[in-house]
């Protein structure tokens, strides 16, 4: 039974693999064959991103269920957050693509096959099958990300990151892009208080949030399966991706709005909400990491890790007044202190 489990999960790693390089391979194809268009940049940079979210992803639930040995159904229970926000997406992708639903399970663990939800629908066999599958099978990608971009703006105050911060010009400015995210999301979250119920609450999301961020091979499956089966529709889908990348080379204006200035606001903003979900996944794996080697403390050390950075934050934010990001500073490396040394007491106590 053991060896039949590790099989599947052998399997299942290696075709998530497969799509990892597929991805990488088709941003490669798109920078060549985009080259000297407007858009290449924006469109070749889709794939990495979803290729990294979907690594990312993997290695987060490998690190949970193999190495923390979390795979019970309380624990599914736990992250129901995150899995009730991957259906929802495919849900209302669904039935903005005009698709007729079925049968809805936003979360029921079903023992068998570890299917914890899922969404049924019948969409119209007609030319727009391919995009439809597109969308439905890739909305978590987005959904997980406007989700906390909601709960972002929600804490902001003044300034907030937005659309303008993408530059995907180069890798360099792509990295740059990732970092501004990541720096005014945490600065604006602990800016609203480590003590207050939203900070906690916005990091427990968070790794659920990650957890459901990707989508399925069973979902990306569907998709690409539907370029073979559905010819006529790959080739319409494909003519009318070539009319919108010529189309943001023109001067066109509609209603007074500049077409092309419109095409280009639209995939940044898809790749601004992809740099937030993938920046929330980058966070959450050593927050996990934190967690796990706490756990492995003795309970009377993890009472004194605890005990000993809430004096730390005290001391900074209550008794000499520091704001939230200088406390921050202060007690975040108090608690790493403590945890190694009561982690990893041989490299401070000298062997007799």
């Amino acid at each position: 039974m053991l060896r039949s489990i590790r099989r599947t999960v052998s399997i299942a790693l290696s075709t998530r693999l497969f799509i990892i390089l597929g991805f990488l391979l088709i941003s490669a194809g798109l920078l060549k064959l985009l080259e000297s268009y407007r858009l290449r940049n924006l469109i070749a940079v889709l794939p990495t991103l979803f290729a990294l979210q979907i690594f990312l992803n993997d290695f987060m639930e490998l690190y949970l269920i193999e190495e923390l040995k979390l795979r019970g159904n309380w624990f599914k229970i736990i992250i129901a957050p995150g899995t009730i926000l991957h259906e929802l997406s495919h849900f209302f992708a669904a039935l903005f693509t005009g698709c007729t639903i079925v049968s809805v399970s936003l979360f029921k663990v079903n023992p068998k096959t570890g299917v914890m939800g899922y969404v049924e629908y019948l969409q119209p066999s007609d030319k727009w099958v391919v995009f439809r599958n597109f969308v439905i099978g890739f909305a978590p990608f987005l959904g997980c990300g406007m989700m906390v971009l909601g709960l972002y703006y929600l804490q902001a105050e003044g300034n907030v990151v937005s659309v303008s911060v993408v530059d995907v010009e180069s890798a360099g400015g792509l990295f740059d892009s990732l970092v501004g995210v990541l720096s005014s999301f945490y600065g604006t979250l602990v800016s609203s208080g480590l003590s207050g119920v939203s900070f906690w609450l916005i990091l427990y999301l968070q790794v659920c949030f990650g957890l459901g961020a990707a989508s399925s091979t069973q979902d990306l499956k569907e998709f690409f399966y539907s370029l073979i089966r559905r010819p006529f529709s790959t080739i319409f889908i494909g003519v009318l991706s070539c009319g919108v990348i010529l189309l943001a080379e023109t001067s066109f204006d509609l209603m007074g709005y500049s077409v092309s200035e419109v095409i280009v606001y639209f995939l940044r903003a898809v790749v601004f909400v992809l740099l937030v979900s993938t920046s929330f996944l980058i966070v959450s794996l050593p927050l996990l990491f934190l967690g796990d080697k706490l756990l492995e403390v003795n309970v009377a050390g993890r009472a004194v890790v605890f005990f000993g950075s809430a004096a730390a934050y005290l001391s900074a934010y209550r008794l000499a007044g520091l704001s939230p990001q200088n406390t921050l500073v202060i007690t975040a490396p108090v608690f790493l202190l403590l945890l190694v040394i009561f982690r990893y007491p041989n490299l401070f106590l000298k062997k007799r």
